[in-house]
């Protein structure tokens, strides 16, 4: 897949966006509520690392801003929240989720980032750079927009996949899927009906979702940073289930690839 065009990536993202917007939220309440979770912790800690006392307000982007679920955390953390996504379907519903209460940018991250004058204090990229075809180069162009003391915030990615995954992970992973699809088919039946017969899907899912089966590379995130003179303040890997118990099939996980979350500090 490496021979495909930039910009057929993107046309693919933006026809897949704008497509699900509307099921885009619909995961087991579990799913999202430690999803959630994890997004507040995080930025409320990149907040107090940023001023201790919140005296001032700082720029966030959100890169790939889907339908808001960190912008939303961002907002109510009195950013000055800046959220971006491919998808017009998606940034209707961000403002709709915000109060229109942020700025709003429909454009991919790299066209972005490389005209934008501003400069931000922190900027997120949540499942979106294995949508990427070049993600070290957008994360570069991320750093150059970066101020000082500023952070770039990683979540939501898959870990490099470097050998086939053994039978029983690949079991845990089918029941898992099936249980998030009967899931949304519940909530959103024409929709997901449309999507598994193709009836107003004219997009291609494997090139919309580049690097998702084979992974994103952290250590070359981490390379990165490392010669941009960054600091890593954490970096985790992490399952969410759809079903709690499901919880205890993590022991089979314990040398397999993750999804995992990183957030770094320009010095």
């Amino acid at each position: 897949m490496s021979d495909i065009d930039n910009e057929r990536i993107l046309e693919e993202n933006r026809k897949l966006h704008n497509f699900s917007a509307n099921n885009f939220d619909n995961y087991p309440p579990n799913i999202m509520r430690e999803l959630k979770d994890m997004l507040f912790v995080d930025v409320s800690c990149m907040q107090v690392m940023l001023c201790p006392k919140l005296i001032r307000t700082f720029r966030a982007l959100d890169c790939g801003a889907g339908t808001g679920i960190l912008g939303e955390i961002l907002v109510n953390k009195n950013f000055d929240t800046y959220l971006m996504d491919i998808s017009k379907e998606m940034i209707e519903i961000c403002k709709k989720k915000t109060d229109n209460k942020a700025k709003y940018i429909v454009s991919d991250a790299q066209s972005l980032l490389a005209h934008t004058p501003k400069k931000f204090d922190v900027i997120c990229f949540t499942s979106v750079l294995h949508h990427i075809k070049d993600y070290i180069g957008v994360l570069e162009l991320a750093i150059d927009r970066l101020n000082p003391g500023g952070f770039i915030y990683i979540a939501d990615e898959p870990q490099l996949v470097t050998k086939e995954k053994p039978m029983s992970c690949k079991m845990i992973e089918w029941f898992e899927g099936n249980i998030i699809n009967t899931y949304r088919l519940c909530k959103n039946p024409k929709h997901a009906l449309n999507f598994l017969s193709k009836k107003d899907a004219d997009f291609d899912v494997s090139i919309a979702e580049f690097h998702a089966a084979k992974g994103i590379d952290e250590k070359k995130i981490q390379d990165l940073f490392d010669k941009k003179g960054f600091k890593t303040i954490g970096f985790s890997t992490y399952r969410f289930h759809s079903l709690k118990m499901l919880q205890w099939f993590d022991w089979f996980y314990k040398n397999q690839p993750k999804t995992f979350k990183m957030m770094a500090r320009k010095k």
